[in-house]
């Protein structure tokens, strides 16, 4: 059995073939629930109202071009003001306010991140591992991860130094940063 169509292309000519159908057909359909005629006058006014939509949306990317445009001069504008406002009072923070501006921020110290959660290293290979953690649940954001690594011993369980190999579990020189997140996520 035939799916009735979703896409307003295909209703349209489904409507037209459906008029036409009807028409040429007038006595092995005498009794439509909407004639062929009333079905016509339908199609007709969907396709009036397409094209006032058509028109509509394009006057209004128009106008909405023309307010975006009008925002930008603004915006420069009220920047120009703004910078003379500074250069002339010297950032002074109360004379600015008579504008409704304020001076530079201050800075704020950054609060140290907690510990990673869960981490695990699901897959490996040689010479390579991938890692996978949860973000901390306490304190600040967290701006990057600085993975280092150890070279392994020669031999397993040898935790001796030797003379070839002084120290086998210090970490090795090779730092890497693999990701930042955002404190958002």
């Amino acid at each position: 059995m035939a799916r009735f169509p979703i896409r307003e292309g295909k209703i349209k000519s489904l409507a037209q073939n459906i008029v036409s159908g009807l028409t040429a057909n007038a006595a092995m359909y005498p009794a439509p629930p909407v004639t062929a005629v009333a079905l016509q006058a339908k199609l007709d006014s969907f396709i009036t109202l397409g094209d006032e939509a058509v028109a509509a949306r394009a006057a209004a990317e128009q106008v909405t071009a023309t307010k975006d445009a009008g925002l930008e001069e603004l915006t420069d504008a009220m920047k120009a003001v703004l910078r003379y406002a500074e250069d002339t009072v010297n950032y002074d923070d109360p004379k600015l306010s008579l504008l409704g501006w304020g001076g530079k921020a201050a800075g704020t110290a950054l609060e140290v991140p907690g510990q990673a959660r869960t981490l695990e290293a699901p897959r490996q290979g040689e010479g390579w591992v991938f890692l996978d953690w949860k973000e901390p649940v306490d304190g600040g954001a967290v701006a990057s991860y600085k993975i280092e690594r150890r070279k392994r011993p020669a031999a397993i369980g040898c935790s001796s130094p030797s003379p070839s190999n002084p120290k086998p579990h210090s970490p090795t020189k090779n730092a890497t940063r693999i990701g930042s997140t955002a404190s958002s996520r």
